[in-house]
């Protein structure tokens, strides 16, 4: 196993599953995004193991927190770094460790066009034209200029 306790988590920009852990598609299938990345940078996962992290964090798909081992290497893991309360293993990232914004590893427009979007809009120009200069839907542009998406980004103006 390779771990490098210096290096920070790369949180997972991607979806998530239920009880919070990264997920990404593999054709028809969904599975759990730190297996493909594990496959990809240390090879085969081996029939009756998982893949575990050496930092804790569910949405942490760093290949260097990555290794794998069997459910009883997991519980004895959890136990000793004192993870296991009983019942929630581990934490689920926080909403700011969550990606938002351009982060999303679908998002076209970034955080510095956003307060630009939303003075466009201000000024009466109609929501379907900004959406054809940045190559988005009309309604992604309405969402952001209404606050529904992108709610982390600042006007760059406040609103009055």
């Amino acid at each position: 196993m390779t771990s490098r306790v210096d290096a920070p988590c790369q949180i997972w920009g991607g979806t998530y599953t239920g009880n919070g852990y990264p997920v990404i598609r593999r054709g028809h299938l969904t599975i759990l995004a730190r297996r493909q990345v594990f496959e990809t940078h240390h090879g085969e996962i081996l029939e009756g193991q998982i893949v575990m992290d050496t930092c804790g964090h569910r949405g942490c798909v760093e290949p260097t927190h990555l290794y794998a081992g069997t459910q009883s290497d997991r519980m004895r893991a959890f136990i000793a770094t004192g993870q296991f309360d009983g019942g929630h293993l581990d934490r689920q990232p926080t909403y700011e460790e969550r990606a938002r914004g351009e982060r999303i590893h679908t998002a076209k427009l970034t955080d510095e066009d956003i307060p630009f979007i939303r003075e466009r809009a201000r000024m009466g120009e109609k929501h379907g034209e900004i959406a054809k200069d940045y190559g988005v839907s009309r309604p992604a542009i309405s969402y952001a200029v209404r606050g529904v998406t992108w709610t982390h980004i600042p006007d760059l103006i406040p609103k009055a």
